[in-house]
């Protein structure tokens, strides 16, 4: 595998999960939202940059996204004590009371939907995703969900 396919691989990945993302529970969220909410969940208090970086969308749309979640009182910006040029977004306390009720989905069966022309190694090419998610976190430092 090449970069251009690893980078082609990643994004038809990433467009899955994001199109396989339903809105639940009494607050409707749209893919994109529920990216921003995961980021901040794994780390509150992001400046809107690294959130978009984090969450591999422009920063023009998280801006967005961060101002329409503000709107609806899921979460807080407030100027960064370090760096007033900045603004840090943080859940508040009612996100945080409403994701304890949304469970966690699984994304084994849209791994095994997408890959099931593998035939009998869908199941050992999911957990070798799994492993390489795993691995990837650990060298990133990223937070593994």
């Amino acid at each position: 595998m090449n970069l251009a396919e690893l980078h082609l691989f990643g994004r038809a990945l990433s467009a899955a999960a994001v199109h396989a993302m339903q809105p639940t529970g009494s607050v409707p969220l749209s893919p994109t939202e529920l990216v921003v909410l995961r980021c901040l969940h794994d780390e509150d208090g992001l400046a809107v940059g690294e959130l978009a970086r984090r969450c591999g969308f422009a920063q023009s749309r998280i801006s967005t996204v961060v101002a329409e979640l503000r709107e609806r009182g899921l979460l807080e910006v407030v100027p960064d004590p370090r760096d007033r040029r900045r603004n840090l977004v943080s859940t508040t306390a009612r996100l945080r009371e409403l994701a304890t009720s949304v469970p966690a989905v699984d994304a084994t069966p849209l791994l095994h939907e997408l890959l099931g022309a593998a035939g009998p190694r869908a199941g050992e090419l999911v957990a070798a995703l799994g492993e390489a998610a795993a691995a990837l976190a650990a060298h990133t430092g990223e937070p593994q969900p």
